[in-house]
C-alpha cells in the first residue's frame, strides 16, 4: 500500500510540474474525389407480330419476347450526377426493305430510316424503366412473307441543364 501511495504522489507531482494537464490538439483533412458514373440503357426487347392479309390496312400489336405484351422495354440508368436529362431515339436501318409491306410505331411515333425521339426525360433520374407500345401497320397491298426490321436505339444525354 505504501508503494502505491508513493507512486500516486510521484504521478501527481509530475502532473503538477507539467502545468496541471496534458493536452494535444491537431486537425486533419480528408480529401476525396467523386467521379461521374455512366449513362446507359439495357438492350430493348426483341419482338414479333403476325398478320393475315385481308385486303385492308391493319394495325397489329408487336409482342415483346420477354413480356408477352405489345410494349418494347428497356431500362435507362443515369449515374452522371448532373441536373440534366436524356432522350431515346429510334430508327430502322433497313426500313427500305420492308416499308412497302408494313411500318412500325413505337410509343406512337412512326419508325423510319431517320431517328425519331420516342422519349425525352428532362429531370435527373438515376434509373427509369421505359415501355413503349409498339405496333405494326400492315399495308393493304402487302405481300405474304417473313420480314425483319432492325431497330437502332440511341440514348443521348440532354444538353440542357435543368433544376431538379
Amino acid at each position: 500500500m505504501k508503494k502505491t501511495l508513493s507512486g500516486l504522489i510521484a504521478t501527481a507531482t509530475l502532473f503538477a510540474t507539467l502545468g496541471g494537464s496534458v493536452a494535444f490538439a491537431a486537425d486533419s483533412t480528408v480529401t476525396g474525389t467523386v467521379a461521374a458514373g455512366e449513362l446507359s440503357m439495357t438492350a430493348p426487347d426483341n419482338a414479333t407480330f403476325t398478320a393475315t392479309l385481308n385486303g385492308s390496312q391493319q394495325t397489329v400489336p408487336v409482342v415483346a419476347a420477354t413480356s408477352g405484351t405489345n410494349t418494347i422495354s428497356t431500362t435507362v440508368t443515369d449515374y452522371r450526377g448532373v441536373e440534366a436529362g436524356w432522350n431515346i431515339s429510334v430508327a430502322s436501318s433497313d426500313y427500305a426493305t420492308y416499308n412497302s409491306n408494313f411500318t412500325l410505331t413505337v410509343g406512337g411515333i412512326a419508325v423510319t430510316d431517320t431517328a425519331a425521339t420516342v422519349d425525352n426525360v428532362t429531370t435527373r433520374t438515376q434509373e427509369k424503366a421505359e415501355s413503349f407500345a409498339t405496333n405494326a401497320v400492315v399495308s393493304a397491298t402487302a405481300v405474304p412473307g417473313e420480314f425483319a426490321a432492325t431497330l437502332n436505339w440511341t440514348l443521348t444525354p440532354s444538353t440542357e441543364a435543368v433544376v431538379n
